[in-house]
């Protein structure tokens, strides 16, 4: 298991390097191994079948996280495409495992349907990736399935006592095959029925979810895949199809009359719903909004169902026109006035948005479409109700429903808590009126009109809220305007495009919209906030989403990005208010809408990205055969117009900037290359961001470090190590040397190449380029195992001359590489650098002689092998190989025992400036760390008990670990190095520069110094007080001192 682990860790690792792509060591092809074993169990190697299911059990079971300590077990999102880690790949391959051998062989079938029901019923970790293995049987083979369809009945069983995630996607998984079979339909009609009648409010959940899922998606529309598709159509010829087909239409009307049917009776089942938790209401009317649009020949049969909440809604509706509040939110909240803890009772903004999705589209497709045949009396008599509704809202103030300023928000108390609940109730049904208004509006003046008034009524409700709500612990409540917004993207893509988009009609009522920058930025942050629940998603979104981004990612471009328009609240005068309020400008936020709608395209639909920035950047693609690469470097040459433009702006915007270069940085990343070689578009960024960080003296670290990471990635792909060391000596010219006082190094050194490093930012630069070093040692470390692995497997008789001569290169390679990278270190390392960079610097330190470790041990390998070879050839073979093969073949061949010059000279700079400067550091770092431990004991004396720093206790802790850590890596390298200069009579200890002693002390004076301290603050009356805060059973805990410290591994001794 480790050894797959590393191998899907290493292979994603290995990808994003140019170097190691193009070279031969390949990662072990696991997956490709385990198909051929797969296919050979057909024919032959039927002894193996057993051990494969077992085989892809294991995987799948030890690869899944467990669940977190107290909290149970629970079902584990899978992630697809970019988010995949290896973990994810791995039991994608167990999947894939049990899937193909489920397949091919008959008699483990039954084993792997039981263990998939197994992990379904006791709830393990891996049920969702089981689940995943279910829906693929039963949508590639659901013939196959036909005949256990009695075992998964029996699970069904279970179904109202899974977790809601669980069973959703048990649902889904066996969604197609509810078509083929009867008997198993009327079992989970039967088990959902009895699942309304749950005592535990999820039951009820699941049942309602499982009605909603066969509501959704047609029956008409399930389909099979691939060969499965042709095996149905062909084994029962027309009548069978025909038979399906009857059997879908029956199950569909079936559901659709017990709806209709047990609603007109009271003991119903959707009546039943409408009577029961919050909870449960909030899930039924979001699921008939989704059905409206999935389902738009249900619409009148949705309206009929929930015409008679209007009814109900009367209850909560202030008739009296005479008193100002519409809604009685005191009726919606249990205890409201009693004094009890406050529960919402009626989700009444749900409801409202339900019914207001249905009126639309009945109201536009009454016309056209003659399946959606409703009352036109109840219609109009619900659409002036609406209308009443919204025109009260409008003129109704907070003192109307007693959530002025001066009422109570504290969670704390009943009081407080019910006010919250008022006002959440509140902003929902403002968002649901706006929605409506805008969609019945017709795009007119008045619509427009009301939106806004509606808008400030919600965000003077809102601004309240946020400015009195506490928290049950007396903190301050963080209330976010746009995550809990119930805006549909549909309506947030139509209201985006009226609002911004120039069109010669209704341009009164659009401005009135976009004149108003509260309602732009509102509208672009709830729109930010809808996008990134997108992106982290883990399912692939319908077709109608694409539709939507690409609306969207249209409006952000054209009108936010490439115009600046004064006349729009985007202007910069705006943006330049939001800075004062220390908030993100209504630009950052267009242009972090527009990131977030690249990220969904790149993994949603990373087969259509062409096409999507085609459609972004149209005005500039003349041609019709451009390819990706060209229709990337139009946008992002667009990018970095408007990042230039941004940072000399004055004041400069720097955050929008910093937005904008992360988006560049996502390109870049889906650049094509071809053949392992770098594509001219990334030269031609390379060279722009290095003349950027030249010519910008920029101080602010919110844009420095995009810049930054921007370089070192882009150099990384192209092999240009000069570039980044360049970065390390610019960090030294600015930090300054370790050996010298702060004082003494300013005239030491020129000034630095990048002016994007400076003093404010070489903390930065510094932390960018130690995390590319730690990429970096990973990956020669992971290079020298598959040399090291290569050499093992591969029998010496079939090693041709050309794959001892690509292993030598590649070799000489890696030395010349490690060469680079310890160069880069010992600038960093001569620099003077504290807190977490410095920590980070040790951390790298240790990677960079592990690394080291590897490659002796690696050498020390092949010395044996080579002097093994020597032994064991016969002279005539030697003989006749000498002449034709490469020089330093011929030498190992030779000389066995002869060690690689390039080899010798990693041993000389590591021994050299990598080992002293990192001696150096060390010992001046804990100076200065016991300087400043000195400091602040001394400045707390006299003045009763010293105040322990939590902090630096953890930060003593880690040091205790880390430095010794250290030291032991670099002593195992030295061990090794020694072992190796025996085998190859070779004194490499000669290159390197020990210590004299690397023993830890007490500083007894200062032991002694501080015992006195201590007597003296025994002897204050003031400590007698905290006496008992003093952990007696762990002394050590109670205060921090420097020689202890200094005892942990904080002083080495040279």
């Amino acid at each position: 298991m480790p050894s797959l682990y590393r191998s899907y860790s290493s292979f994603r690792g290995r990808g994003t390097n140019i170097h190691f792509e193009s070279s031969r060591i390949e990662a072990t092809p696991i997956t490709s191994i385990i198909q051929q074993i797969i296919k050979k169990t057909s024919f032959g190697w039927d002894q193996a079948t057993q051990s494969l299911v077992q085989l892809g059990i294991l995987i799948i079971d030890s690869f899944v996280p467990p669940a977190a300590w107290g909290k149970g077990t629970g079902a584990i999102s899978i992630k697809k495409g970019a988010f995949m880690s290896p973990n994810d790949h791995a039991c994608d391959l167990g999947v894939r495992i049990l899937l193909e051998v489920f397949k091919i062989h008959d008699m483990v079938r039954t084993e792997i349907l039981d263990q998939i029901l197994s992990r379904i019923v006791s709830r393990s970790n891996s049920v969702m990736h089981f689940l995943v293995l279910l829906e693929l049987i039963v949508t590639e083979c659901p013939q196959t399935l036909l005949q256990y369809l009695p075992r998964i009945k029996e699970t069904l069983d279970y179904l109202s006592f899974l977790p809601l995630a669980t069973a959703e996607h048990l649902m889904k998984a066996i969604r197609p095959v509810i078509h083929l079979n009867s008997s198993f339909r009327d079992g989970l009609m039967l088990v959902l029925r009895k699942g309304m009648f749950a005592k535990d409010v999820e039951g009820r959940r699941i049942a309602l979810s499982g009605f909603m899922q066969l509501l959704k998606i047609p029956a008409s529309h399930v389909q099979f895949d691939g060969p499965s598709q042709r095996a149905f159509s062909q084994t029962g010829a027309s009548s069978r199809s025909a038979v399906a087909d009857t059997q879908a239409l029956s199950l569909e009307i079936l559901v659709l009359i017990m709806l209709w049917r047990d609603f007109a009776t009271c003991p119903g089942m959707l009546r039943r719903c409408f009577s029961q938790q919050p909870e449960i209401r909030i899930a039924l009317y979001d699921g008939l909004a989704e059905l409206t649009l999935r389902r738009p020949e249900l619409n009148s049969v949705i309206f009929e169902i929930l015409y008679p909440q209007v009814c109900f809604f009367l209850k909560y509706y202030e008739a009296d026109t005479g008193i100002s509040a519409p809604i009685r939110v005191d009726l919606c909240v249990e205890n409201a006035l009693s004094g009890g803890v406050p529960r919402v009772l009626e989700p009444v903004y749900a409801l409202l948005s339900s019914l207001c999705n249905a009126i639309v589209l009945l109201s536009s497709s009454k016309s056209a479409d003659a399946d959606n045949v409703v009352d036109s009396q109840q219609l109009a008599d619900c659409e002036a109700k609406l209308v009443s509704l919204v025109q009260r809202l409008t003129k109704a103030d907070m003192e109307d429903y007693e959530l002025d300023k001066s009422a109570d928000y504290n969670m704390g108390t009943n009081v407080g808590s019910r006010n919250n609940l008022y006002a959440c109730l509140l902003l929902g049904c403002y968002e649901a009126m706006m929605e409506y208004t805008f969609r019945m509006g017709n795009s007119s003046v008045e619509s427009s009109e009301t939106i806004l008034k509606l808008f400030k009524k919600f965000k003077q409700l809102f601004d309240v809220l946020k400015e009195k709500s506490v928290t049950d612990k007396g903190r301050k409540s963080t209330v976010s305007m746009a995550d809990h917004s119930i805006l549909s993207l549909e309506c947030l893509t139509r209201l985006c495009q009226f609002a911004f988009v120039e069109s010669g009609d209704h341009n009164q009522a659009r401005v009135i919209l976009r004149a108003d920058a509260d309602f732009v930025k509102y509208l672009t942050s709830v729109t930010q906030s809808h996008l990134s629940k997108l992106a982290s998603i883990t399912e692939n979104p319908e077709e109608l989403i694409y539709k939507h981004c690409v609306s969207l990612a249209e409006v952000f471009m054209e009108e936010f990005i490439s115009n600046g328009n004064e006349d729009v609240a985007t202007s910069q005068t705006s943006n330049l208010k939001d800075k004062k309020d220390k908030g993100k400008s209504i630009l950052s936020i267009a242009i972090e809408c527009f990131d977030a709608i690249l990220h969904v395209v790149i993994n949603c639909w990373p087969e259509k990205l062409a096409d999507f920035i085609a459609i972004v950047v149209q005005a500039q693609v003349q041609r019709e055969d451009v390819n990706l690469n060209d229709l990337l470097e139009v946008l992002i040459k667009k990018f970095q117009e408007l990042v230039v433009v941004f940072t000399t702006e004055r004041p400069p915007l720097y955050r929008e900037a910093a937005y904008l270069l992360q988006g560049i940085t996502l390109l870049s990343k889906q650049i094509e290359k071809a053949s392992g070689e770098p594509s001219r578009h990334v030269d031609q960024l390379i060279v722009w961001i290095d003349k950027f960080s030249v010519e910008h003296a920029i101080e602010d670290n919110s844009i420095a470090k995009p810049v930054v990471i921007l370089l070192v990635q882009l150099a990384r792909d192209l092999s240009n190590f000069k570039t980044i060391e360049q970065l390390a000596q610019d960090v030294f010219a600015i930090a300054g040397s370790i050996e010298l006082p702060p004082g003494e190094e300013e005239l030491e050194y020129p000034d630095p190449h990048f002016s994007i490093v400076n003093g404010r930012t070489s903390y930065i630069v510094a932390g960018s380029v130690l995390s590319f070093l730690e990429q970096s040692y990973d990956e020669l470390e992971w290079c020298l195992a598959k040399l090291k692995f290569s050499i093992t497997v591969l029998d010496p008789e079939s090693a041709t001359q050309e794959m001892m001569l690509q292993r030598h290169v590649f070799e000489n390679q890696i030395y010349q590489r490690m060469q680079n990278f310890m160069t880069i270190n010992v600038h960093i390392e001569k620099s003077r650098l504290i807190g977490s960079t410095a920590e980070h610097l040790f951390r790298t330190v240790q990677k960079a002689y592990k690394v080291l470790l590897a490659m002796t041990k690696y050498v020390g390998f092949l010395v044996i092998s080579n002097m093994d070879a020597f032994n064991l050839q016969h002279r005539s073979w030697a003989h006749s190989n000498v002449l034709s093969s490469p020089r330093g073949w011929l030498q190992n061949l030779v000389e066995p025992t002869k060690v690689s010059k390039h080899f010798v000279n990693v041993i000389i700079l590591a021994g050299g400036d990598l080992t002293t400067w990192m001696y150096k550091f060390l010992t001046i770092y804990g100076a200065s760390e016991e300087g400043t431990a000195d400091a602040n004991r001394k400045k707390g004396k006299g003045k009763g008990k010293a105040t322990v720093n939590t902090k630096q206790k953890a930060k003593i802790m880690r040091e205790s670990k880390m430095i010794p850590n250290l030291i032991f890596v670099v002593e195992q390298f030295e061990r090794y190095l020694i072992q190796l200069g025996k085998k190859s009579k070779v004194n490499f200890m000669q290159y390197m520069k020990r210590s004299t002693a690397r023993d830890f002390r007490i500083k007894v004076d200062q032991l002694q110094e501080m015992d006195q301290e201590s007597d003296e603050d025994d002897d204050d009356p003031k400590n007698v007080v905290n006496a008992e805060d003093m952990d007696v059973d762990n002394p050590s805990a109670n205060e921090v001192r420097p020689a202890l410290a200094s005892y942990c591994g904080m002083t080495i001794l040279r």
